[in-house]
């Protein structure tokens, strides 16, 4: 009974002519064809694959200002979100700091600016991850977040040898920090000049 009076409400709703239920979704259809087409200013995974690389040891991507520093590839314009494998595979690993909230009064005493260059302190007898490397401010303050246990995974082997590696701050919203690390080379090569 209750089906059948909703089939009849639902009949008698749409029981307009073709013509008038159906030019409303044409005129919707018109309005969307003339809209412009959102700008895009994301790199895909094969995108990135093709554009984020080291070719005769020079980046085809740079490090430029847009509403924060961010990477972008020469060749198309479009950026890299933080956790691009492919800039990790050509050297910089380019994160979202983790574990900001817990150290809200060290990041704020860093004082933590854009463009910031910071200290990466590596810490092996961590509890929770021995393959830890904290992220500190520029004169070595408290640690005010950590590189992801992915980045950290890779990274960590390299600064254990002592290899030269530079950090600097691309991006800050609030208690969201964005970092990339990179080698010292590469990144001398990559940020902006001041």
């Amino acid at each position: 009974m209750v089906f059948r009076a909703a089939q009849e409400f639902f009949r008698t709703l749409f029981s307009g002519s073709q013509a008038e239920t159906q030019a409303p979704h044409d005129r919707e259809a018109q309005e969307v064809e003339r809209r412009p087409a959102p700008e895009r200013r994301w790199l895909s995974k094969a995108e990135s694959d093709s554009e984020l690389v080291i070719v005769n040891g020079r980046p085809t991507f740079e490090l430029i200002w847009r509403d924060e520093l961010r990477f972008v590839s020469k060749s198309s314009g479009l950026q890299a979100a933080p956790g691009n494998l492919a800039l990790a595979r050509a050297g910089v690993f380019y994160l979202r700091a983790r574990g900001t909230r817990h150290y809200s009064a060290a990041l704020q005493s860093a004082e933590i600016e854009i463009g910031s260059i910071i200290m990466l302190k590596r810490e092996p007898n961590n509890e929770h991850d021995p393959k830890a490397i904290a992220l500190c401010g520029p004169v070595g303050t408290a640690a005010w977040g950590y590189v992801n246990r992915g980045f950290a995974r890779r990274l960590s082997p390299r600064l254990d040898r002592g290899e030269p590696y530079t950090a600097v701050v691309t991006g800050v919203d609030g208690n969201v920090i964005t970092v990339a690390i990179g080698e010292s080379v590469l990144m001398e090569q990559l940020l902006p000049e001041s």
